[in-house]
């Protein structure tokens, strides 16, 4: 097997990722010019969400130290999320161990669900965004949120861990 998979992100001294590597964008969707604590959205294993908005600018003056935390979420993966200033560069490295997690008392919003329930009916996203009357952009943040709820890679498994939970019907 090999090595998990490692995302990098820089930022700006105001927390604003300037650079990813494909990893990040894979994990994290699109997110240059996107603060980094709207990104990542690290939680903790009380589900209490580990990042700040303001350590970007604390680690590039140097007022906060290096900061790793072991036991974190990101975008329903457990992951070991890494915070320190390389080069002076505020830098944030992710590890993933490539394991989805699904947290049953996360609902769906009512956005997420009846998007997924679209989904289930086999439309595409222009359909969907044409059906609830908004921009094809807002189908497909409410459906990765959904994956990322339902710790789902997929369309059809999204829809089928709904399904399964309850969800939709």
């Amino acid at each position: 097997m090999g090595s998990p998979p490692l995302a990098v992100l820089r930022l700006s001294p105001d927390g604003v990722v300037i650079a990813a590597n494909p990893a990040a964008e894979r994990l994290l969707g699109p997110c240059l010019g996107r603060r980094c604590d709207e990104v990542v959205l690290a939680r903790g294993s009380d589900r209490r969400l580990l990042c700040l908005r303001d350590c970007g600018r604390e680690l590039a003056e140097g007022c906060a130290p290096s900061r790793e935390q072991r036991l974190a979420t990101v975008r329903n993966q457990s992951a070991r999320v890494i915070c320190a200033a390389a080069d002076d560069q505020p830098t944030v490295i992710i590890i993933c161990d490539g394991a989805p997690r699904a947290d049953p008392r996360v609902p769906l919003s009512p956005g997420e669900a009846r998007v997924l329930d679209l989904v289930a009916r086999g439309l595409s996203d222009k359909e969907i965004a044409e059906v609830l009357d908004v921009q094809t952009s807002t189908v497909k943040t409410l459906l990765a949120r959904g994956r990322a709820k339902l710790g789902a890679r997929t369309r059809a498994e999204a829809v089928a861990r709904a399904l399964r939970s309850g969800f939709i019907a």
